[in-house]
């Protein structure tokens, strides 16, 4: 016996936050194609350099927190513990209760990561379901990079659960269930104004963090300053802000291509642009692939290469982006 939820390929594969979250909405509710082309515009990373350098979408709090379209609710850690016997008669309850459970794991204890079994190693995992006669959880997470959703020992969920871990997502379990009341329309109001500060480097929110991150298009300088420190062995070699601006140009180009299908804009609006949108995708691609090998082969002959990669792909968005606000600004700007 068992249960499991529905989760579908996302369109979207970057960090698991955003991730997790658009598995669950693909093909669970018909107004999610919208809530995510009305985001996910804007980004953002950390003014200072080190060796956990991420770049990634901007929210006013965090995606889960901002979409409509689902309900969560974070359950603290002491409450499980004081209400069930443990971590998995808990994860039974939510599954059967249609929640999906978005919580810290430690891979040290997950033979499937196959981690140096003498350090800690805590990543966000999704728990999307459990088979009692197997005695498995089915947990979605990044599997040596790749995105899939894996069974995994009821005995190895438990032992990677640690009631005493509290630091950000690690004091609670955060439940996800899907609204269906609810609806989202496209934004053309909101896709605008999130391009223009793009463009701007700027956000409207006055936070005490505010001033610890960059904004938008201005994170390109910081990605060339982050592969300069790699290029001088200063930092070890990470690939995953590349990889992060390459689905970022291709949410753009599928963006594109709905605003075209839903009759938004024309043929000939979408011609005019979508050379820049399709240059900026075959471009990240291409010195994401490079750094990815200068990665394995820990070979930085490259980097410059990259770094004027880097270069073309602001030039293409620069240009992409004024004259997209430029077409959308002559649309009726009622809901679509």
């Amino acid at each position: 016996m068992g249960k499991t939820l529905f989760l579908n390929n996302p369109i979207v594969k970057t960090y698991p936050d955003t991730t997790y979250l658009l598995s669950i909405l693909s093909g669970n509710n018909t107004g999610s194609i919208k809530w995510t082309f009305n985001n996910f515009i804007q980004i953002q990373c950390p003014k200072l350099i080190d060796h956990n350098f991420v770049v990634n979408f901007y929210f006013w709090k965090n995606c889960f927190f901002d979409c409509p379209l689902i309900n969560w609710q974070r359950i603290s850690k002491s409450f499980i513990k004081n209400r069930f016997s443990d971590i998995l008669e808990y994860l039974e309850y939510c599954i059967e209760d249609g929640q999906y459970c978005y919580l810290s794991l430690n891979q040290r204890y997950i033979g499937t990561f196959k981690r140096d079994q003498t350090k800690d190693n805590y990543h966000m995992g999704l728990v999307s379901g459990y088979d009692n006669t197997s005695k498995e959880m089915y947990l979605t997470e990044f599997y040596s990079g790749k995105f899939d959703t894996k069974k995994i020992p009821y005995d190895e969920i438990s032992h990677s659960f640690d009631y005493n871990i509290s630091n950000n997502f690690r004091d609670y379990v955060l439940l996800i269930s899907l609204n269906e009341k609810a609806t989202c329309p496209l934004k053309l109001n909101n896709i605008i104004t999130s391009m223009k500060d793009y463009l701007n480097s700027y956000v409207d929110l006055n936070y005490s963090s505010y001033n610890k991150y960059i904004y938008g298009i201005s994170i390109y300088d910081k990605i060339i300053e982050h592969l300069n420190l790699i290029k001088e062995c200063k930092i070890h070699i990470d690939h995953r802000s590349i990889h992060f601006m390459y689905e970022h140009k291709r949410l753009m180009n599928l963006r594109l291509k709905y605003l075209l299908e839903a009759r938004i804009i024309s043929v000939a609006e979408y011609i005019s642009i979508n050379q820049h949108s399709e240059e900026s995708v075959k471009t990240t691609l291409i010195f994401r692939n490079m750094l990815l090998k200068s990665y394995f082969s820990k070979n930085y002959d490259e980097i410059n290469k990259i770094i004027n990669g880097v270069n073309v792909m602001k030039y293409h968005d620069e240009i992409l982006f004024t004259n997209l606000i430029k077409i959308l600004e002559t649309k009726d700007m009622m809901l679509v």
